[in-house]
């Protein structure tokens, strides 16, 4: 079976690329596959015998993409990696790995910038999510409500469920919402990190570094305010110089602004921002820290590579108690309640100083439920079954979206809008039972 794998790699920052890095050469196994990456130039390698190829002059390969069993999109909410997938989707559709279940961002920084961008993106939201979106939209640029409030009214999930020929997504929790937006078929199942060999041994509590003060760790895409770092730097604030630090790697925007927060907390040594650091860089950095802080409020549907990389290595983690976080086994995540960040933190940090063994078995725990749950071999037995289910679906889609687009353009233009409207919907019907 021939699949294109529409996705960010390595060297991209994001951890969506990691992801297909890990994945692929186990899906390779059994399916031939051909990874499609957004770059311009040279692309890079990947692994032995796996094809890489760009889709960025997309009209020169369309045959080649074409030509394939499958289309599998990975989206996520940052346009620098995703933008152009979104773009192919509307085009060519397939199964989308759908990483985050508001798209308000991505598609707002689809539009935001051309000429006309806000009228761009204003017909968008109106078009894909319809009157309700647009005015959320409209009451964050009139300075009505918060943007927050804006990307959960409006958040833009219908730009995939129209298009997907089948679902997948790592978060259970938005299983009934897919329900409602999609007949394409879903297929929930953890996110993978990586082969069952590349796993490392359990870490032992005697193996964890006692000496020097409570290393916390955070890691990925910082610059969001959902991941709360503010507050988390606040947390800090009334530990001794010596006791707590944290340790920070990955994406900040504006680091002068992040910089002077730490000045103004007083935090001095407490907190070092490491930039990108290599794998065996995170690797070591990983090694030598106690706790992981993987805070995300308001979720945007998403669940998260650094979880389980911090899994990998025995780590117990602060997470924020709602959306995918939420449905995490007990006893494998250290809880914090959203809108209490800084008092939940600072509560982990001082029962870690008191008990540090309670949280080497929570470490423990989260390492087992990793090694059942969360490998490449488990994830590639999931896709093998969905992909026999997607095959029907995408006859039926295929043959009701044709019915629609002739129904469309045969459909005479009367004045009256649903008029017009249910004479194309009868008419449609009537072109897909004749064409089935």
């Amino acid at each position: 079976m021939r699949i294109n794998w529409f996705s960010p790699v390595p060297p991209a920052r994001t951890a969506i690329a990691d992801v297909t890095a890990r994945l692929i050469p186990v899906l390779s196994r059994n399916l031939e596959v051909t990874v499609w990456t957004d770059v311009r130039g040279e692309v890079p390698d990947l692994a032995p015998g796996i094809k890489v190829r760009s889709c960025r002059n997309v009209e020169s390969v369309w045959p080649e993409i074409n030509f394939a069993d499958f289309s599998i999109y990975h989206i996520g909410n940052d346009v620098r990696f995703h933008g152009h997938y979104a773009w192919m989707l509307e085009r060519h559709p397939g199964i989308v790995v759908l990483h985050d279940f508001n798209l308000h961002e991505l598609h707002r920084e689809r539009f935001i910038h051309r000429p006309k961008g806000p009228a761009l993106f204003r017909s968008y939201v109106l078009k894909t999510e319809g009157a309700r979106a647009l005015a959320a939209v409209r009451a964050f640029e009139e300075g009505e409500c918060s943007f927050d409030r804006s990307v959960e009214l409006a958040p833009l999930i219908q730009s995939v469920t129209r298009y997907a020929t089948g679902i997948i997504s790592f978060n259970e929790a938005m299983r009934e919402p897919l329900l409602e937006l999609t007949g394409a078929p879903l297929l929930f199942c953890p996110l993978p990190l990586g082969s069952e060999a590349s796993l490392p041994s359990p870490v032992e509590p005697s193996d964890i570094p006692r000496e020097g003060p409570l290393e916390l760790v955070m890691f990925g895409y910082l610059n969001s305010p959902n991941r709360r770092l503010p507050e988390i730097l606040e947390a800090l604030v009334p530990f001794p110089e010596g006791a707590v630090r944290l340790s920070l790697f990955g994406h900040i925007e504006d680091q002068a602004a992040f910089q002077e927060r730490v000045r103004t907390l007083g935090l001095g040594e407490k907190v070092r921002y490491l930039g990108y650091l290599s794998e065996d860089e995170m690797e070591a950095t990983l090694k030598r820290s106690h706790l992981a802080v993987n805070l995300r409020n308001p979720t945007r549907g998403e669940s998260s590579d650094a979880l389980l990389k911090a899994w990998k290595y025995s780590l117990p983690v602060l997470v924020t108690q709602t959306g995918y976080y939420a449905t995490l086994p007990e006893g494998t995540t250290c809880p914090v309640a959203p809108g209490n960040e800084v008092e939940g933190v600072r509560g982990h940090i001082t029962a870690f100083l008191e008990k540090p063994l309670a949280y080497a078995d929570v470490g423990a725990r989260a390492y087992g439920h990793l090694r059942e749950h969360h490998t490449a071999e488990k994830f590639a037995r999931n896709l093998a079954g969905f992909l026999e289910e997607a095959v029907s679906y995408r006859k039926r889609s295929f043959v009701f979206d044709l019915s629609r687009r002739i129904g469309r353009d045969l459909g005479p233009g009367f004045a009256a809008p649903d008029a017009c409207r249910d004479l194309r919907r009868r008419m449609a019907g009537e072109l897909a039972d004749w064409i089935a």
